[in-house]
């Protein structure tokens, strides 16, 4: 996976990156290990906290039109990631409006067939992931994650969609 240093040692993401050959993926030190294994004792209420805050996310979300929640009951499951699905010519001014409004949110999925290691691989019509991949939207998930903080989350979503919703 290949991104500019200047940006991978600054305190900023970059949300589209480019795989050119197959490699390994090593980067965990021995603190982060230590962290990893104390976890593991919190991970019945790290589990819960992240299904509750989903079926939430999905509960507030589902009356907004324009959006697409995941179809899920969260059952048996640890999220580590919530997504949503918008119109795609609404993700980018979505962010924006989110990012005014101190929320942070991602894109962390792109399509394998963008990446210019498979690029030359045998493929059919892609039409449905190209869309999917324009419309993808994670929001912010964490573990013991507050009600509020998720219920203002999605009243700003609300809102962006009542301002902008036909444009």
């Amino acid at each position: 996976m290949g991104q500019p240093a200047k940006v991978m040692y600054t305190n900023q993401r970059a949300w589209t990156y480019d795989v050119n050959r197959l490699g390994f993926r090593y980067h965990m030190a021995n603190l982060h290990a230590a962290i990893g294994l104390a976890q593991l004792a919190k991970m019945d209420r790290i589990s819960e906290t992240r299904r509750s805050a989903c079926i939430l996310y999905n509960k507030l979300l589902e009356p907004i039109r324009q959006v697409t929640t995941p179809k899920s009951t969260f059952t048996g499951i640890t999220p580590f990631l919530y997504y949503i699905r918008v119109p795609g010519n609404h993700r980018q001014k979505l962010r924006d409006y989110l990012l005014e409004h101190g929320i942070d949110t991602g894109i962390h999925w792109q399509p394998g067939h963008w990446f210019s290691l498979l690029k030359s691989c045998r493929r059919g019509e892609l039409a449905v992931t190209e869309q999917i991949a324009n419309e993808i939207l994670s929001l912010p998930l964490h573990s013991c994650m507050e009600n509020t903080t998720i219920e203002y989350i999605c009243s700003r979503i609300q809102l962006y969609f009542q301002e902008h919703g036909n444009d």
